[in-house]
């Protein structure tokens, strides 16, 4: 398992998410720094392989390590399954847009 930690943070440190667009399609309220938590744990998925959001957002409650990796604090995080989902719905393409676009 330690080794999937390595692979995050050498995934965090190639594709920097602050980078992003500060609003995504339905998420104009949402916090610009929340934006970036969201595409880590997005990214987080695909690294550790969770099987669905539900497993995600009880990875995220319970490992400390993660959540910090995905730079969440505050309360209200993870956000509800609903919108995790749409959440993750609307980031490939955003992660895409600025990884491509990054200088």
């Amino acid at each position: 398992m330690e080794e999937r930690y390595e692979l995050f943070v050498a995934v965090l440190i190639l594709v920097r998410f602050e980078a992003l667009p500060s609003n995504f399609r339905g998420q104009v309220a949402r916090l610009e720094h929340d934006r970036a938590a969201l595409a880590r744990a997005f990214m987080a998925d695909a690294v550790f392989d969770v099987a669905t959001t539900r497993v995600l957002i009880e990875r995220l409650n319970v490992d400390d390590r993660l959540r910090r990796l995905c730079c969440w604090s505050g309360g209200g995080w993870p956000p509800s399954e609903a919108t995790f989902s749409l959440a993750i719905s609307n980031l490939p393409r955003a992660v895409v847009r600025a990884v491509c676009t990054r200088r």
